[in-house]
């Protein structure tokens, strides 16, 4: 008799739990436009803390930039995956970074905001000009490398929280899939192959639900 009821309660916990996965995978699926609007909401946040971060070159030694360069700033700043970059007259004169491969003229950037594709990846970028000094501010979005494996791979940054199947395509064609920066300008586009992509840390959650005993 307790071997049938073992057997009853065993199936009715299978079912709560059964149930509760579906629920759980319900609640935590997301449409691309969705995840396109969480990874906006998270640029414009990396913009706002860049656009701060120019304000440093402001308050630097134009005479000895690197000298007048707190170990703090560089620190926030590499943590933050965020660039900073002076130039005077054109020419390079202070950069808080010495991974990153700016090897192209800086008046090919004939605009105050856009994405840049260098040799290992993608960067959104921010450019202010006063006088014969140009301010750059470079945001990395996306790495892009020609062998992927456990130590290289070309997901999006982790702040943006896309998918790690997330493609960019840099010529925007559909604008609910588009990401903008905060000045409003159309940057990149995503392309993800589902059309429901779950959420994987709840999608872990509701298997181990599943298949609890």
């Amino acid at each position: 008799m307790s071997g049938k009821l073992n057997n009853k309660s065993g199936f009715i916990v299978a079912g709560v739990l059964l149930i509760a996965a579906i629920i759980i995978n319900a609640f935590n699926s997301y449409t691309t436009a969705e995840l396109c609007e969480a990874a906006q909401k998270n640029l414009h946040a990396k913009e706002n803390k860049a656009q701060q971060g120019l304000q440093v070159i402001d308050h630097l030694d134009g005479k000895k930039p690197f000298e007048t360069f707190s170990k703090t700033d560089k620190e926030y700043l590499d943590y933050e995956n965020i660039s900073l970059f002076a130039f005077k007259s054109d020419s390079l004169i202070f950069w808080s970074s010495n991974v990153i491969p700016f090897d192209i003229p800086i008046q090919v950037l004939n605009q105050t905001n856009g994405m840049l594709h260098l040799r290992n990846g993608w960067y959104e970028y921010l450019l202010e000009e006063r006088g014969d000094l140009k301010k750059l501010a470079l945001i990395f979005i996306k790495p892009e490398y020609d062998v992927q494996n456990n130590y290289f791979d070309n997901a999006f940054a982790s702040w943006l929280q896309l998918p790690t199947q997330t493609e960019l395509r840099d010529s925007v064609s559909y604008l609910p899939h588009a990401v903008k920066s905060i000045n409003n300008k159309p940057l990149f586009e995503i392309f993800i192959s589902e059309k429901i992509i779950k959420s994987e840390k709840w999608s872990r959650c509701s298997v181990i639900l599943f298949f609890s005993p």
